[in-house]
């Protein structure tokens, strides 16, 4: 291998891992939601956008969504109501 070769490779490999690095942070710092995992929750509902309560996509489940300002990301908390029981946005509760 030239010298000449050796000296731009060495130029070059290390901006290619640096910016392999950044990509890698950046992707970990999105600020899309972060669902909560719960067994047998099936994760079907849009993206939390404000805090509150909300009737899920799928039967029998609701969510609270909260935002966490110290990772800037909003946070999904799956709920599940009891047996033959689902969420009535207007009081808040299983009916």
């Amino acid at each position: 291998m030239g010298y000449s070769l050796k000296k731009k490779l060495m130029r070059t490999v290390p901006k290619a891992l640096l910016a392999a690095g950044v990509a890698v942070l950046l992707a970990a710092c999105t600020s899309s939601p972060e669902p909560i995992g719960v067994e047998g929750y099936p994760d079907l509902d849009p993206p939390c956008t404000s805090a509150g309560y909300f009737k899920s996509v799928s039967p029998g489940w609701y969510y609270r969504c909260v935002y966490n300002s110290s990772i800037n990301r909003w946070i999904r908390y799956p709920r599940q109501c009891p047996a033959g029981q689902e969420f009535n946005p207007a009081t808040n509760r299983c009916e």
